[in-house]
Order: structure tokens, then C-alpha cells, then sequence
């Protein structure tokens, strides 16, 4: 039996005529921080909004790091790095 993560590589790119899904890179920063420091948004994800920019640094570097192993997204993240 496969593993949910063998379905993930290589990180497969999805793309429609509106929506882009694509692993997450740095030049995200920005666009991801306007919606994680929003705490509706957060209300229903696993972090807390983030407060600064450094802490949305710091949930891509999370992020990042899972790809690194060949594992999916983020679970649990916790803020904490």
C-alpha cells in the first residue's frame, strides 16, 4: 500500500484558469502574512495569527523543512519553529 506522501512526488503543481496550487516558496512571504496575521483566518488553522512578519518567516521555514523530508505540509505547527 502507498503512502499518502508517495502521491507527492514529485510536489504536484495544479493549476486552473483562477487557482494556482504550488508548493509554498519565500517569495510568498508577503501574501502569506496578510492572510496569517488576519485571527479569523487563523481561528480555524493550526497557528495562531501571526504577529509579524518573522513569524510567517518562520511558518514557511516549517513548511519548507516537511518538504525537505518528503513529508506533506504542515500538521502541527505550533509557532515554536
Amino acid at each position: 500500500m502507498k503512502s499518502i506522501e508517495s502521491y507527492f512526488d514529485p510536489f504536484p503543481v495544479l493549476e486552473t484558469e483562477r487557482l494556482l496550487l504550488r508548493p509554498i516558496t519565500y517569495a510568498d512571504l508577503d501574501e502569506m502574512y496578510r492572510y496569517c496575521a488576519v485571527p479569523a483566518v487563523s481561528e480555524y488553522t493550526t497557528w495562531d495569527a501571526h504577529q509579524s512578519k518573522e513569524d510567517t518567516k518562520g511558518f514557511i521555514d516549517f513548511v519548507m523543512s516537511r518538504y525537505e523530508v518528503d513529508k506533506l505540509g504542515p500538521r502541527n505547527y505550533d509557532g515554536s519553529g
